[in-house]
């Protein structure tokens, strides 16, 4: 009848318990390499958000990734210092973020590949606003796209020159 009719209760414990914790640890694993390749200490945001000409940028920024219900609304005027790398790092802290309804983008020479990149993922920003920003670009339009497309409660989008 059974085909393990020759295991005895102990050993199909022993087997059960084992795929147990396999199945656990790799998964832990997983989410703990996952995580250590996103996890980046407030203290490295801080130095690679730090800006010349807008030196509170970094502390917003810090707030938002976070998830503070206090931080609503990002506005950046001028940014024309910030790296690529950090562009990605700000779209990555917005595609986790839930609190922040708007996003406002004003003379900044942005890296919209790599803002677009996490920037896609979110689902809560209702108002952005790109002013005074060169989006005639295609490549910088069409990396926009999945963020239009899969933000579904986004109500107003700006574009000024």
């Amino acid at each position: 009848d059974n085909p393990y009719s020759w295991l005895n209760n102990s050993t199909m414990h022993r087997r059960t318990e084992w795929l147990r914790f396999r199945s656990w640890a790799m998964g832990n694993f997983d989410q703990a390499a996952n995580s250590k390749a996103r996890k980046i200490s407030d203290d490295s945001d801080r130095r690679l958000f730090t800006l010349r000409r807008a030196p509170r940028v970094a502390r917003k920024i810090i707030i938002i990734k976070h998830n503070d219900p206090g931080g609503t609304s990002l506005k950046l005027n001028r940014v024309d210092d910030m790296e690529q790398r950090a562009w990605r790092r700000l779209g990555y802290i917005l595609s986790r973020n839930t609190h922040v309804e708007e996003l406002e983008l004003r003379r900044c020479n942005l890296d919209m590949e790599g803002l677009c990149e996490g920037l896609q993922h979110n689902q809560f920003i209702q108002n952005i606003y790109f002013h005074f920003i060169d989006l005639q670009d295609n490549e910088k339009l069409s990396s926009l796209a999945p963020f239009l497309s899969h933000n579904h409660s986004l109500k107003n989008i700006t574009l000024r020159s």
